[in-house]
């Protein structure tokens, strides 16, 4: 109940800062800009922090990664100060999709039309030049997109952050644990902040707050190519494993493993099977690839997401979750979010429910594909 109850907290304060951000990008006020500043100065405050507690509570034996954990965070604190610099954000865009409109932008409050398109509470008629249907660009003008840049830069920086403060991979696998509580708190963490940074009853009503997310019915051809798709993703784990396998030696291959193999086998009933696999499904597509994606774009999301998941960090799995995010992106793109929920969710409860169901008997490949 603690860690539901300290993500709730989490999700609230973030959840504030957001709206306010979609305040600001809607009528430019000066003192409310200042006070999303402050805001944003605070929460980057508040990691560097966490970072240096963390650093003076470790014990003596664990001080050198304590200390690249804590240095880590205080990093991604001054990047995140960085962003509220326009110069800086202004670089940055040269290196992310260009927005899609064009022309002089105005404020509209209701669901859009065809051929309009929204930007942090602004549209314009879209650009003319042919682009992905999902693309819309990142605004260093939005404080929207710069809030999303800094959350993007802390949650890597405090995942990566972990691995360290944990002490490697045989401390994220000791830290390890599924239950029904967690995957709640994980779910409202990822799902509650896109909905209201992209505007929920602000800038957008359901309607445009759904499709914006892509969050659309799933078409025929997108569940025989989400099928598809699953099947040579598993089949891409299994030989990716196997080469893995054997070009490292059984102990190495084991301890890169270790902290994945933990995450599986404390999954131990369907219910929990499906509960894991349908909210890690639902909350991180709705984050990556329906809130961000149509920012950062495809390849800068799917670096993000590979690098979100701290029991693969510094291993060779990083390349797997990549080429994953590729796949995911690629169904987001051509297809919708929801479509990419489905993939995501067959992906990841297939092998799940072969561990829950047959234990014994894939102990030895299963487990160790990459959760």
């Amino acid at each position: 109940m603690e860690i539901l109850i300290t993500t709730i907290g989490i999700v609230f304060v973030l959840g504030a800062i957001t709206v306010l951000a979609n305040l600001v990008d809607m009528r430019r006020e000066p003192a409310a800009q200042v006070l999303l500043i402050l805001a944003i100065l605070a929460v980057n405050g508040v990691v560097a922090l966490s970072g240096l507690l963390s650093l003076l509570a470790v014990e003596s034996d664990d001080l050198a990664n304590a200390a690249v954990g804590a240095l880590i965070l205080f990093i991604a604190a001054v990047i995140a100060t960085l962003l509220l610099v326009p110069g800086v954000r202004n670089w940055i865009a040269r290196f992310l999709p260009e927005p899609a409109v064009q022309g002089q932008p105005f404020l509209m409050m209701n669901t859009l039309n065809d051929g309009e398109i929204e930007f942090g509470g602004l549209y314009a008629q879209e650009s003319r030049k042919e682009r992905p249907k999902e693309l819309l660009g990142f605004r260093p003008d939005s404080w929207v997109h710069t809030w999303a840049t800094v959350i993007v830069v802390m949650a890597l920086g405090w995942q990566v952050a972990s691995y360290f403060l944990a002490g490697g991979l045989s401390g994220v696998a000791e830290d390890i644990g599924i239950d029904y509580l967690t995957l709640l708190a994980s779910l409202i963490q990822n799902a509650i902040i896109p909905f209201v940074g992209v505007g929920l009853f602000l800038r957008r009503d359901i309607r445009a707050t759904l499709k914006r997310l892509g969050l659309e019915p799933i078409s025929w051809s997108g569940y025989g190519v989400s099928l598809a798709l699953v099947f040579g993703l598993l089949m891409l784990v299994v030989t990716f494993s196997a080469i893995w396998e054997g070009l490292v030696s059984e102990e190495t291959f084991k301890e890169q493993t270790e902290a994945s193999s933990a995450l599986a086998e404390s999954v131990d009933t369907i219910g929990l099977a499906f509960a894991l696999a349908l909210t890690a499904a639902v909350g991180e597509e709705i984050a990556f690839r329906g809130a961000l994606q149509p920012i950062f774009g495809f390849w800068v999301t799917a670096f993000v997401f590979a690098f979100s998941h701290v029991q693969y960090t510094l291993t060779p799995a990083s390349l797997l979750i990549f080429l994953v995010a590729l796949a995911l992106g690629w169904v987001r793109r051509h297809f919708n979010t929801t479509t990419a929920i489905l993939v995501h969710f067959l992906y990841n409860f297939i092998p799940l429910l072969l561990v829950v169901s047959f234990p014994e008997e894939t102990a030895s490949s299963v487990l160790r594909l990459l959760f």
